[in-house]
């Protein structure tokens, strides 16, 4: 655990939150990935796993101490400049399959309106993020090298510094690079696997497993789900990226959305952070949709741009997220 992390649980187990919490007002709109209820076998591969255990003590928090809203109401109020500033805002990006069969049942029970951010074409292909190869061909143990063609490199990944070091040059590399590029990536590193090799592995990690178009369609006809985009297949929408791969990659995953449930009015940003995305994506985002949402750990503000309004993700760790809520959001 980072130093940083230590001393957010630290101060987190205090009452020094609350009484932070108490001098603000500010909505929030929370982010998570993937829910299980199951043992995480690998926190780097699982890294956008949450235990159930641990998100139903947050959402039990959340619903206890703030007003949980859907995003249409956020957008009414936002518009109508009528927050309270108590509001919270549940969301999840990727669409992973556990959204469904974790998450969904929970929040439906309790009556909680959630919204979900897709990326259509990683359904259509029965593909995983694109990080998801790097981190699992590093660390299943599948493998004592990784050769990538494309990038004229071999990562040996048979020691744990090896892996850590291959670890961040590739998602360096990944989140920093053209669409184009980022395919023929993930093309190398599946390459080093045998066909069932693959397989083999995507079943050892099956909280990864995207949604399918039935089941993003199941999700849709309950009333207080939302489905959204997050672009066709999780391209970062970067100064890398050109024009034409932009507008693509709003355009193609609302028409898809649209043609699956009916409608689609919101976007979330993937990586969503500043250095993350380019002025000209947001300008899109903004005549695309009715909203676009980012990821810089910080309260609603009416200041927020249409398309690129503030939005931040939960620790698991409970008092790292009371922390992130009632102080961090709020500088």
């Amino acid at each position: 655990m980072s130093v940083k992390k230590k001393l957010a649980s630290i101060v987190g187990a205090t009452f020094i939150p609350e009484m932070i919490n108490k001098m603000y007002k500010g909505t929030k709109i929370v982010f998570y990935h993937g829910v299980i209820d199951k043992p995480i076998k690998n926190t780097i591969i699982q890294a956008n796993q949450m235990s159930f255990t641990d998100f139903k003590k947050q959402i039990e928090y959340l619903d206890k101490n703030f007003e949980i809203i859907s995003i249409d109401e956020f957008k009414y109020r936002f518009e109508n400049r009528v927050l309270k500033g108590r509001e919270v805002v549940i969301t999840f990006d990727d669409g992973y399959k556990n959204n469904l069969t974790v998450v969904a049942p929970y929040l439906n029970k309790k009556n909680i309106p959630y919204t979900i951010y897709i990326c259509p074409l990683l359904t259509e292909r029965n593909l995983r993020v694109p990080t998801y190869y790097a981190r699992s061909s590093i660390y299943s143990g599948r493998l004592k090298e990784i050769n990538i063609p494309i990038l004229r490199k071999v990562y040996n990944v048979e020691t744990e510094e090896s892996k850590n070091i291959a670890n961040k040059e590739l998602i360096d590399i990944i989140k920093t690079s053209r669409r184009e590029l980022v395919n023929e990536i993930i093309e190398d590193i599946k390459s080093n696997f045998s066909y069932e090799g693959l397989i083999e592995m995507n079943n050892d990690f099956e909280s990864e497993e995207m949604l399918t178009v039935d089941e993003i369609k199941q999700l849709a006809a309950f009333p207080n789900c939302t489905i959204a985009s997050h672009c066709d297949d999780h391209s970062i929408l970067h100064q890398q990226q050109s024009e034409e791969t932009i507008k693509n990659q709003l355009i193609a995953s609302r028409d898809k959305i649209i043609n699956w449930v009916g409608k689609c009015d919101y976007f979330a940003f993937p990586n969503g952070n500043k250095d993350s995305v380019c002025d000209y994506s947001i300008e899109q985002v903004a005549k695309v949709y009715k909203m676009g949402f980012a990821v810089n750990g910080k309260n609603v503000s009416y200041n927020d741009n249409f398309g690129y309004i503030s939005r931040f993700s939960l620790a698991p760790n409970f008092y790292a997220f009371k922390v992130q809520v009632l102080i961090l959001s709020n500088l």
